[in-house]
């Protein structure tokens, strides 16, 4: 396999079979996967959520459970409901923000969450499919801001990890249920 080329040129790394048997199984135990997960990868080259005008996006037809995903693609998914709700007209705009405010401090009782989800987020959970529970960051720095963002609006837990090419990906990943911000867990 090649590298990225991340940190210099793209070099090649010798993957062995056992490399990929441990590190599947190392990430089976740091992430909450089930067997009727639908699952999908959103890598930077399929950052828009629209294919074309007036077509669903992919997250919208497989409507997946879990998914991996960088942070320049949560990020950009971030702005563009940010920018949405700006589009929405003043009042709305600032429902969406304080409605985003409260889900942000994940101290509000969960029927205010439930309430908060009806009105104005499930909405926005429908356009990567609505029935997302996971989403597994890599490849870069996840940054607190964005990380609580997609947390509150989509509902669902994300665990950021560490890795490279060299290690077959996994060197570190948190758990589920560590919803801490700033850092990408213990060793795999």
């Amino acid at each position: 396999m090649y590298t990225s080329g991340s940190s210099g040129r793209p070099k090649g790394v010798e993957l062995t079979h056992g490399n990929i048997v441990h590190a599947i199984m190392a990430f089976s135990m740091q992430v909450d996967v089930h067997s009727g997960d639908r699952y999908l990868a959103y890598l930077p080259l399929a950052h828009s959520p629209k294919v074309m005008s007036g077509t669903l996006g992919d997250a919208q037809v497989a409507k997946p459970t879990y998914m991996n995903a960088v942070p320049l693609v949560l990020d950009r998914i971030v702005k563009g409901v940010n920018n949405v709700a700006q589009d929405q007209g003043f009042l709305k705009q600032k429902i969406f923000s304080k409605a985003l405010e409260i889900k942000k401090k994940q101290s509000a009782p969960e029927f205010v969450n439930k309430i908060l989800d009806f009105v104005v987020f499930n909405k926005v959970k429908d356009q990567l499919g609505g029935d997302l529970r996971l989403i597994v960051v890599g490849g870069a720095p996840l940054s607190a801001d964005t990380h609580t963002n997609i947390r509150a609006m989509f509902g669902c837990n994300v665990q950021v990890g560490y890795g490279a090419t060299e290690t077959t990906a996994c060197i570190s990943g948190a758990v589920t249920s560590d919803q801490r911000t700033g850092h990408c867990g213990a060793p795999c």
